[in-house]
Parts: C-alpha cells; sequence; structure tokens
C-alpha cells in the first residue's frame, strides 16, 4: 500500500487548541522529523516507529507521548491500521489558562524535553476516555469549554505522572512559581534561531537573571529547587535541542549555528557540542540525515 504523509492543524480558534479521535486503514503513514510550534499529547494506539530528536525508537503496545515546540521527532505507523487520539495547543493556549505557570513547569512539558509513558489496559481506558471528553470540550465551543480543556489536558499529564513520570515540584511559593515560568518562556522564546544574524539574545543564567531583574543565585537556587536541574543545565539542554534542529534541518554551515547559539569561537561549540551529544556536530548531521 501506498504510504501517506500526515500532519497536524491547530484549529483556528481564539485559544489555538484541537483535538481529534482518528482510526483509519489503507495506508501506511509517515510524519517525517520536524519540529511543530505547538506542544502536543499524542495517544498511538498501533504498533510504531518514533525518532524523537535522535533516538530512535520502535512501539509495540499503545503509547502517550507528550511533546514540545523544542522536540523533533518523526512518526512511521509501521502498518495500514492506525488509531489514537492526538492533541495540540500553543503557547497562547497556557499564557491564557496557566496564569501562575504551573502547567508549564511540569516536566512533560519543559523546553527540550520529551516524554513516553505505556500505559497499562486499566490506565490505557482511563487515558482514552479523558482524550473523548476533551474531544467533546473541543468541539463544542461553549461559555466555560477552555476551562475544561485545560483541565482535561492536565489531568492527562497526571496520568502520566503516575507511569512513573516525576512530578511537578508542589508546595511552592508563588514567587517560585513565576521565576520559573518566566525563566522557562524566557528560554523557548530564544528559539527558533531563524537566520546567524540573529543570534541568541540571553545565553548565560546572568543574562537571564538581569532580565527578570533578580540576582543570579536567586535564580540559579529557584530553577534547581522547582525542576530538579540547573540554570545552566536548562540553557545547555535548549542550546543542545536547537543545535540539532538546525543541524537536521537546515543549510546553515556548522560555523554559523555555533555563531547563532552564541559561540563566538567555532571551536567552543564543537567541543560544547561533543560533549553534551558524544558526537561532533558534523557527525551527528551525516548520522541524523541517514535515520528517515
Amino acid at each position: 500500500m501506498p504510504t501517506k504523509i500526515f500532519g497536524h492543524n491547530v484549529k483556528k480558534l481564539s485559544y489555538s487548541v484541537n483535538a481529534k479521535q482518528y482510526s483509519f486503514a489503507g495506508h501506511r503513514v509517515t510524519v517525517p522529523l520536524n519540529r511543530n510550534r505547538w506542544y502536543k499529547i499524542w495517544l498511538i494506539g498501533n504498533p510504531c516507529r518514533l525518532v524523537i530528536n535522535d533516538e530512535l525508537i520502535v512501539c509495540k503496545h499503545p503509547v502517550l507521548f507528550f511533546a514540545n515546540p523544542l522536540v523533533s521527532y518523526a512518526y512511521d505507523s509501521l502498518q495500514d491500521k492506525r488509531w489514537g487520539y492526538w492533541c495540540v495547543f500553543t503557547r497562547e493556549f497556557l499564557a491564557v489558562n496557566d496564569t501562575l505557570g504551573r502547567f508549564r513547569a511540569y516536566p512533560e512539558l519543559a523546553p527540550a524535553s520529551t516524554m513516553l509513558l505505556f500505559p497499562e489496559p486499566e490506565q490505557l481506558a482511563v487515558v482514552k476516555m479523558l482524550f473523548e471528553q476533551l474531544t467533546v470540550a473541543v468541539n463544542a465551543r461553549f461559555a466555560f469549554s477552555n476551562e475544561m480543556i485545560f483541565n482535561y489536558i492536565q489531568l492527562l499529564i497526571f496520568e502520566a505522572m503516575k507511569g512513573g513520570t516525576q512530578s511537578a515540584p508542589a508546595g511552592h511559593p508563588d514567587a517560585a512559581v513565576r521565576i520559573t515560568r518566566q525563566f522557562l518562556q524566557l528560554l523557548e522564546e530564544q528559539f527558533p534561531i531563524q537566520s546567524p544574524d540573529q543570534p541568541m539574545q540571553l545565553r548565560t543564567p546572568a543574562d537571564f537573571a538581569r532580565r527578570l531583574a533578580i540576582h543570579v543565585n536567586h535564580l540559579n537556587t529557584t530553577i534547581r529547587n522547582m525542576t530538579g536541574q540547573t540554570t545552566t543545565q536548562h540553557i545547555a539542554a535548549a542550546k543542545i535541542a536547537e543545535a540539532k534542529a538546525l543541524l537536521r534541518h537546515s543549510n546553515f554551515t556548522i560555523g554559523a549555528i555555533g555563531e547563532g547559539l552564541g559561540f563566538n569561537c567555532p571551536n567552543h561549540f564543537f567541543r560544547f557540542f561533543k560533549q553534551n551529544s558524544g558526537l561532533t556536530p558534523l557527525a551527528y548531521r551525516t548520522k541524523a540525515n541517514s535515520l528517515i
């Protein structure tokens, strides 16, 4: 059977959110390796192959997949019959509904990260039920539908946490939540790099602290306590994710990519990339282009 290219569209609504149940047969389907501008929660019911950033994963059982705008992924259904549910939503949707930033501090939605959950039959039934209710709320569009949509998305994340995912920190002061939200949003806004002539503006913890008008030590302590990772680790992970995406999807030279990420010396970018990925930028670009 022929293979079709498959993609998701964000519904043209005021808060940019969509959800759908699907069940098809007759065509094997692929999603090319790429990044999107939205967050996505995807329950894939059929056996499939996923390439997430540079990792190949073969899923023989239903899988719940979380992705954010910094995650590159590809999908191959491996068979003609396929079923599942998906939900996509934008940063604007979160900004309206997640005013305290608690939602975006969850590890499932953190920049440069992703998560897979393989639910057992009982949990799979709960996840399907939540997706069905979420789809109804998206299509109904009544007075409080956005609140209901947001709540169902949170319930899907809570179900994933039950499967062994590290839960979001709880009980922190609102000031710490606000700082974490602002830092993660500022970090996400540094990408994608459209041109080496428009490099990252905020490159170090001190840069972010100045923008947030707080001491860098306070920023570092807050981010570490709220997320379990240091500010430097978050920045490095985001830089590596962007570097990998540019090596895969752009024609920029390796030197230009390093310059766009704030490395004035190509050797500094070379060492940074190899230290964090285990490969040189050229070796990674060659390997990534052979995956799909």
